[in-house]
């Protein structure tokens, strides 16, 4: 069965959220947050396409919020805001927002702008589609030797991308160093333990310093194994 699409509106109002799950629960699976603390521990732990954010919250306020999602995150997010409020609409679109509603809006534009911004999500992913190669977390672009992991990035060196693309196509398999050396160098392997292990290490560290996850793992007597 194909999973719904899912947002999380993160507001303090429950009367607002309510009605925003009226207008919308039918169409989509939705989560509420009360403040932002709250809401990003969801969308850590839940699978979020959307986002529609209150500027005005108890705590972190929505700009803040909006900043720490933009840390890690490209998910579409819809600004919920006063009329009175156009400054911090206007910080917000700067700051990453992708659109803004004010309230109260019509549940017939709330429905159009979600659909919109899904639809114009899909098809991004799909013009991707091919062209990066994906282990849990880790995005590894195709076309040139950068690395994404929720956000982040990181430029490879031509011998580590070789490297990390032959583990990342075939995560939990072990490579012995003479399978590494002959397809990352492409030339027979002429036991050069050491020159493979200083790549592993460069590797591991940059792997390490962007996720503060160890990735690739040693197995003793057999070579290495990519953990997803």
């Amino acid at each position: 069965m194909e999973r719904r699409q899912s947002i999380l509106v993160i507001e303090d109002s429950k009367k607002i959220s309510e009605l925003i799950e009226i207008y919308i629960g039918t169409q989509y699976q939705v989560f509420t947050a009360e403040t932002g603390e709250e809401g990003l521990e969801k969308l850590e732990r839940e699978e979020i396409d959307l986002v529609l954010l209150d500027i005005v919250l108890p705590g972190m306020n929505g700009l803040e919020v909006l900043t720490e999602i933009r840390k890690e995150r490209e998910v579409p997010v819809i600004i919920l805001s006063s009329k009175d409020l156009d400054m911090d609409i206007i910080l917000g679109l700067k700051m990453g927002a992708d659109d803004y509603l004010t309230k109260p809006f019509n549940p017939l534009e709330l429905d159009a702008r979600i659909e919109a911004h899904l639809r114009r999500k899909s098809m991004m992913e799909k013009g991707r589609k091919g062209e990066m190669l994906k282990a849990g977390d880790l995005k590894l672009d195709l076309r040139n030797p950068v690395l994404y992991f929720k956000g982040k990035e990181t430029e490879l060196l031509p011998t580590e991308y070789k490297m990390l693309r032959v583990f990342m196509e075939s995560p939990g398999q072990v490579f012995t160093k003479k399978q590494i050396y002959e397809i990352v160098w492409e030339e027979d392997y002429a036991y050069d333990d050491n020159t493979i292990m200083v790549h592993i290490s460069k590797l591991r560290e940059k792997l390490e310093k962007m996720t503060e996850k160890r990735y690739i793992k040693t197995i003793r007597g057999l070579g290495y194994r990519f953990e997803k």
